[in-house]
């Protein structure tokens, strides 16, 4: 929450929210601040949460690739997508960076895994009906670099990763997540070594 808050930055009132899901990403990190919030999630089922949820001033149902005319006619201070850069297929997810941060007035900040990972949920044997879930494609830090993106880590990648050390040695996890928060200021220079990436770019 740390790097989402220092990437994001002060002075905001307006974001967009990409790929929301039900919105619990968002309360988190918009907790005590006064921003007027407005979310975009094709899945229905989600997207429906979002709107009962008291987070967004709107949720609109839809893909992240075909914006409503609603939302593409306005700017946002913050255009934020978190964990859906991934589920889209590399040359569209390309297309979908430059149509997102037309739409940003101060920054867009992307969250992503380092490279591709295969879908995995958070919560063990964690039952999802969300068809969309499927990972179609990975980015590396050096990419979305070239895209003047500043890129930080987060997670340790031989502890997280998909060959991570948390799935072969489970009973370990609470020490290894003990060394992953050690490795933290490591992790967040040298995003290559982390699992995830938060990517943020001025416009």
């Amino acid at each position: 929450m740390w790097i989402l808050d220092k990437s994001i930055g002060g002075d905001v009132k307006t974001v967009l929210d990409l790929g929301c899901g039900e919105g619990d990403l968002m309360r988190e990190v918009s907790r005590g601040k006064q921003w007027e919030i407005y979310g975009v999630e094709l899945f229905k089922k989600a997207g429906r949460k979002a709107k009962k949820s008291g987070v967004y001033k709107d949720v609109f149902i839809g893909s992240v690739t075909d914006l409503p005319k609603s939302i593409l006619k306005n700017k946002y201070d913050i255009v934020f997508c978190s964990q859906v850069l991934e589920h889209l297929v590399k040359n569209n997810g390309k297309e979908a960076i430059k149509t997102w941060e037309k739409l940003a007035r101060k920054k867009i900040v992307i969250t992503t895994p380092v490279g591709y990972m295969e879908y995995d949920p958070i919560v063990e044997k964690e039952i999802d009906d969300n068809p969309l879930q499927k990972h179609l494609s990975g980015w590396l830090p050096k990419e979305l670099d070239k895209l003047g993106y500043k890129v930080r880590g987060q997670g340790a990648r031989f502890i997280y990763g998909e060959e991570g050390l948390a799935k072969k040695l489970p009973f370990l996890y609470p020490v290894l997540g003990l060394i992953s928060l050690l490795l933290s200021p490591i992790l967040y220079v040298y995003p290559n070594l982390a699992t995830y990436m938060i990517a943020s770019k001025k416009v």
